[in-house]
Parts: structure tokens; C-alpha cells; sequence
């Protein structure tokens, strides 16, 4: 009965000596908390000044109503959402990380981000004893592996954009017939950049060897992540089953594709500039929590990496940051 006493005496002893506040946890506990108010106040304030909320609430009511103007034409079929596997596949496809490791599938991707994530799980375990650490280093390096593939998937989107204004304008040197589009693209080809190059080169192929454009040509718009090139080639695939004139076709896409580059100078430069000042919120936002550490006189690394008050405003700052990189990564693809 004593040694129960005293066990309890001891851990309660523990207890309050753990929520023990002296004067230095005390100012930083303070200043933590200060810290966090004043960044969700410019967080406020950037996403009031950049009216990406109200434009979020736009968006958002003005899919509602074409999506009851849909359901009103019995267009249910048009509303299905992609599930995690497709926007998977969708996000695989356009990185072309398989022409880079051409022994890789989408499965055998995804294995191989979850056992990277794991894996770097196990070895912190060997050097950190801290689980919920090694558990954020494990989803952190598996992320990683995605921020990768979602940059090259970035890339081939800039580079298409980059050859769409050559490709219509080489398109419109021909004179096309319906039977000549697809082995017109051979020939346009060797003047453009992967990954347009390979997709036409592809879809050449398949047309020749199946016999059936249309279906080649839809299959090549889903390998590319464009919609100015999506909806070129279906004004193509139109053209090619009624018999149009192909000069038309390129002439109004070149219209609306020369509006489309202008208006996206514009998104680019304002993306430019949030990604400036997300680097520069980064650095501002190290150099403070440096400078607070050494003001008093501690390990303020080891307190936020330690205590849970730390861990809870790296979270914050995790997912402000987050929040602003895909923010400019669709502004980026729009």
C-alpha cells in the first residue's frame, strides 16, 4: 500500500512539475502565441488583398449552377467526379514519369512512394526517438516524391503551351483533308518539342495501324494536360466527320488561343509575384524564430520540433504554405 502511495505521490510530483511555467517558457509560450496570431493575420490579410477566397466562393457558385443546368438536360453522366485512382492516373500520365523510368506503371509508382515514405520512417526511428517526428518524416519524404511528379507534370504543361500558337500555325500551312490530318502530324512533329512531339508521332501511329482517327486522337487529348489543345483537336475530330474546312478551324482556335496566351501573361505574372513572397515570407518567418531563439537564450529549434505548442505552429506554417504553392500551381495550369 505504501509503494502505491508513494508511485502516485511520485508521478503526480511529475505532473506538476512538467506544467511548471518559469519565467523563460513562460515569455516563450507568449511570444508562440503572439507569433501565431500575427500569421494567420497576414494570411487574412493576403487572402482578403488577393480576393482568392470571394473568387473561391465565385467559382464554386458558378459550378453550382452548371451543374443543375446539367442535371435539368439529363447530362448526369457529365457530373461524375474522378476518384483517387483516376486523378492518380490523370497526374501520372501527364508527369510522363514513364518515359524517364520506362519499367514504371501507376501501381508500381505509388508502391513505390508509400515504401520510400516507410522506409525513411524505419531509419529516422534508428537516429530520432520521437514517433509522431519520424511518422511527419516518412509523409514528408513521401510527399516529396509527389511535389516531384506534380513539377513535371508542370513542365510538360509549360512546354505544350509553348509549342500550341507553332502547332496551329503549322497545321494551317497544310492543306488538310480528313484523311491526311493524322499523317499530317508526322510531318509537324519534327518542329515541335516533347511531349507534343511524341503524342503526334503516336497518334500517327496509331491512326495508320487501326484505321480509326478519331479514336487516336482522343486518345492523344488524354495524354496531354492542355485544355486549349484539348479543344483543338476536337474541333479537329469535328472537321474530320462532317467534311469542314480545316483553314477555318485553324484560323478561329488561332483566335482564341492568341486571347487565351494574353490572358494568361497576366496570371503568370501575379503568380510570379505570390511565389516571390512566399520565398520571402519563408525567410522573414526562419530569420524571426532564429532571432527569438537567441533574444531567450534557448534552443527555440529543439522547443518547436519538441514541445507540442511548436509542433502545432509548424503545422500551421506547414499548411499556409501549402495552401499558397497549389494556389499558384493551378494558377500556373489555367
Amino acid at each position: 500500500m505504501d509503494t502505491i502511495k508513494t508511485t502516485l505521490g511520485k508521478l503526480s510530483t511529475d505532473f506538476l512539475d512538467s506544467l511548471s511555467i518559469t519565467h523563460e517558457n513562460l515569455i516563450f509560450k507568449i511570444g508562440t502565441f503572439v507569433f501565431i496570431v500575427v500569421a494567420f493575420v497576414i494570411l487574412f490579410y493576403y487572402l482578403r488583398k488577393t480576393s482568392i477566397i470571394s473568387n473561391t466562393l465565385q467559382d464554386t457558385y458558378n459550378d453550382m449552377i452548371y451543374k443543375n443546368m446539367m442535371l435539368n438536360k439529363g447530362g448526369k453522366k457529365l457530373l461524375k467526379k474522378d476518384g483517387f485512382w483516376e486523378k492518380w492516373i490523370k497526374l501520372y500520365t501527364y508527369s510522363r514519369i514513364d518515359k524517364i523510368f520506362t519499367f514504371l506503371t501507376p501501381e508500381l509508382w505509388l508502391a513505390i512512394i508509400i515504401m520510400f515514405g516507410l522506409f525513411v520512417f524505419l531509419v529516422s526511428l534508428i537516429f530520432i526517438k520521437d514517433f509522431s517526428l519520424n511518422v511527419i518524416l516518412g509523409i514528408v519524404a513521401a510527399g516529396l516524391l509527389i511535389f516531384c511528379e506534380m513539377m513535371l507534370s508542370m513542365s510538360n504543361y509549360q512546354k505544350v503551351d509553348k509549342d500550341l500558337i507553332q502547332f496551329l500555325n503549322m497545321l494551317g500551312s497544310y492543306s488538310l483533308t480528313a484523311q491526311e490530318v493524322t499523317a499530317t502530324f508526322r510531318k509537324v512533329a519534327r518542329f515541335m518539342n516533347d511531349p507534343l512531339r511524341t503524342v503526334l508521332i503516336e497518334c500517327y501511329e496509331e491512326a495508320r495501324t487501326s484505321g480509326k482517327p478519331e479514336e487516336a486522337l482522343n486518345n492523344m487529348a488524354a495524354k496531354i494536360e492542355h485544355p486549349q489543345f484539348h479543344e483543338i483537336i476536337k474541333n479537329v475530330e469535328i472537321a474530320i466527320n462532317y467534311d469542314a474546312d480545316f483553314t477555318t478551324v485553324v484560323k478561329s482556335n488561332r483566335q482564341i488561343l492568341q486571347n487565351y496566351m494574353s490572358s494568361k501573361q497576366e496570371r503568370k505574372a501575379l503568380a510570379s509575384d505570390g511565389m516571390v513572397n512566399m520565398f520571402v515570407m519563408a525567410l522573414a518567418l526562419i530569420g524571426c524564430v532564429y532571432f527569438m531563439g537567441q533574444l531567450l537564450g534557448i534552443d527555440i529549434w529543439a522547443e518547436l520540433f519538441g514541445s507540442l505548442i511548436g509542433r502545432i505552429a509548424l503545422i500551421i506554417e506547414a499548411i499556409c504554405f501549402l495552401a499558397m504553392f497549389w494556389k499558384i500551381y493551378t494558377v500556373n495550369k489555367s
